[in-house]
């Protein structure tokens, strides 16, 4: 089951502490989560 991750904070930017938390959490890396950006940013920029 896929859910959106929340991240509730006031604080801007949120802390890397909190990513690598819930990266651990998830049992991924933060090689697996810039992967992801970098994938998720080429999507985009191929739909402009």
């Amino acid at each position: 089951m896929l859910r959106p991750v929340v991240f509730q904070t006031h604080i801007d930017p949120i802390p890397e502490f909190i990513i690598r938390n819930n990266l651990r959490n998830m049992n991924l890396t933060a090689n697996d989560l810039r992967a992801w950006l970098k994938k998720l940013d080429m999507k985009k920029r191929s739909e402009k």
